[in-house]
């Protein structure tokens, strides 16, 4: 890519994170504390019994053909990297918001994946050391 494109895709990211930590404020049918998880999903689905989470600062964001990924600055059981692939990209889109979000304000995300998992690999999330992301919030 070269430098001018580059600033570009910069510029927008930055201009699209500005308008969302502007512009919408995000708010749950169930309040919690900000340290708390949890026990229901944003939607106040029941979680699956497969699913865990994971609370971290993103220590970088990165955007890829085939997918978004986040790196946390401490790992959970050897997992550093969370991600979400690029095929639905308005999902992706959405997370890469998010992810920017609160890499730019310093907020903590919470990430709702299945441990287990590791199709990710099929589209660059390596299965010795990152999750796909089920879905994401950013904490106070």
């Amino acid at each position: 890519m070269q430098k001018s494109q580059s600033k570009r895709v910069w510029v927008y990211a930055l201009l699209l994170v500005l308008g969302i930590a502007l512009g919408t404020q995000v708010s749950s049918a169930t309040p919690f504390a900000a340290d708390a998880e949890p026990s229901m999903d944003p939607m106040g689905a029941n979680l699956d019994a497969t699913t865990v989470s994971y609370t971290f600062t993103p220590d970088n964001v990165g955007v890829f053909d085939n997918r978004i990924h986040v790196k946390a600055t401490s790992d959970k059981d050897g997992i550093w990297y969370w991600a979400v692939p690029t095929t639905d990209s308005r999902h992706a889109n959405r997370m890469l918001s998010l992810l920017l979000t609160a890499k730019a304000s310093g907020k903590r995300v919470y990430v709702k994946y299945n441990p287990s998992d590791t199709s990710g690999a099929a589209w660059g999330c390596q299965s010795g050391d990152c999750r796909t992301i089920l879905w994401a919030y950013i904490l106070d």
